[in-house]
């Protein structure tokens, strides 16, 4: 069985004269589709503690499960590998960057409302066609 390996590649990015540079790193597929799934679970649950937030006020975000290594659980679970483990702190390395906090909040911002509903899309409570 060949195991294929996905490379995150190094480079260097040029930003309004600032240099940026790019980790390297090489993982196999079923790591990566590991991380992927426990972002997946985590949006998941953000979505749900939003949901529950909404309903009823205010919710703490920062209550997750932490180890006795202090380290969270959501990115240690029984069948993950020293490998999963690094990608999913580098993840979080990179989410907790003020860059990356920037740049969210700037997309947050940039993106249109498209749950707005007006005039021309509903007439007397059906829809146009």
């Amino acid at each position: 069985m060949e195991i294929e390996k996905i490379e995150i590649s190094k480079s260097i990015i040029i930003k309004q004269g600032e240099e940026i540079e790019r980790d390297q790193l090489r993982v196999k597929r079923k790591t990566l589709q590991a991380v992927l799934e426990q972002c997946q679970r985590a949006l998941e649950l953000l979505q749900t503690t939003d949901y529950e937030e909404n309903l009823n006020g205010d919710v703490d975000l920062h209550e997750e499960e932490v180890d006795e290594e202090g380290s969270s659980s959501h990115c240690d679970n029984d069948d993950d590998d020293a490998e999963t483990t690094q990608l999913c702190n580098l993840l979080k390395s990179r989410v907790d960057s003020p860059d990356f906090l920037e740049k969210l909040g700037s997309i947050h911002l940039s993106v249109p409302q498209l749950n707005v509903v007006t005039d021309t899309m509903y007439t007397h409570g059906s829809r146009r066609r």
